[in-house]
Parts: C-alpha cells; sequence; structure tokens
C-alpha cells in the first residue's frame, strides 16, 4: 500500500510542479507580452490553480486508506 500512495503522490507532485512551472513562465514574460496576453492568460492561470486544486483532492482522497491504517497500526 505504501508503494501505491508513494507512486501516487510522486505523480500528483510532478503535476502540480508542471502547472506552477508554466505560471511562473508566464509571469517572467516581459510587461508588453503580459500586457498584450492579459485576458488569456487571467482564464489559463485560473484553470491551472483549479488543476491544482483538483491534484490536491485526489491526492487527499488516494492516501486517506494509507493514513488510516497507519493510524490504526500506530495506536494500538
Amino acid at each position: 500500500m505504501l508503494g501505491q500512495a508513494s507512486g501516487v503522490s510522486d505523480k500528483s507532485c510532478r503535476s502540480v510542479k508542471a502547472e506552477l512551472t508554466h505560471i511562473g513562465q508566464q509571469q517572467d514574460r516581459g510587461k508588453i507580452m503580459q500586457t498584450v496576453e492579459a485576458n488569456q492568460d487571467q482564464g489559463d492561470v485560473i484553470q491551472r490553480y483549479r488543476r491544482i486544486e483538483s491534484l490536491f483532492r485526489q491526492l487527499q482522497v488516494s492516501i486517506r486508506p494509507f493514513v488510516s491504517n497507519l493510524c490504526y497500526l500506530t495506536t494500538r
């Protein structure tokens, strides 16, 4: 079970990092490009933060059984 939880968390972390990298790249562009593409970027950034939120929810659900089992074992 630990291996499965670890694999899910690794995948989630990589996905979150990719989303944050893309957001950072948008913010690092020159001021002129930020102004020209502001409307498109706003929607894209909101969508990426929603994706990050979804990834955290998936991670929470997928590791819940592992955490419950760990709590059970440590309180015995």
